[in-house]
């Protein structure tokens, strides 16, 4: 498990500024749930987390209200996620999915609403055509080995 760096986290809520106030947030490849519960400290609504070895995030979470948020302990292609999301935390495993691959999922099952904003985590050194995505690539960042990409919907 590989947490996303303070630095990373930081300038991402930075970045997203009052958007998460009040937001659907779905924290893909949670890991212990940082993300999310940033998310949650900063006004977001409900949290969704996603993460297939969820014993740390189990234990991180426990403080957090039931209501505030919701733990799919699964895969992601096997996660039967449904609804749309304000915000979507992608923080896969460094190489190990195509990132085309778990865009077009995504799109393919709805899960980003209107207006809604997609942050995708990823090393330097992953080979990915980012611009050839289901989604319109509004920034990049690079942040030492880490690089992060903003999406948005394609009307």
């Amino acid at each position: 498990m590989r947490p996303t760096s303070d630095k990373v986290r930081a300038a991402v809520f930075s970045s997203l500024g009052d958007t998460v106030e009040g937001a659907r947030f779905l924290d893909l490849f949670a890991g212990t749930g940082a993300v999310g519960i940033e998310a949650y400290s900063r006004g977001a609504a409900h949290i969704t987390f996603v993460e297939k070895h969820a014993e740390t995030l189990r234990r991180n979470v426990e403080l957090m209200p039931k209501a505030a948020y919701t733990l799919v302990r699964s895969e992601l292609f096997r996660s039967g996620l449904t609804g749309a999301y304000d915000i979507i935390y992608i923080d896969p495993p460094y190489g190990c999915y195509n990132p085309a691959e778990v865009l077009n999922w995504i799109d393919k099952h709805g899960l980003l609403a209107a207006n809604g904003v997609i942050v995708y985590e990823e090393s330097v050194r992953t080979r990915a055509e980012w611009e050839q995505m289901p989604f319109g690539l509004i920034k990049k960042r690079k942040y030492g080995d880490t690089l992060i990409f903003y999406y948005e919907g394609v009307v």
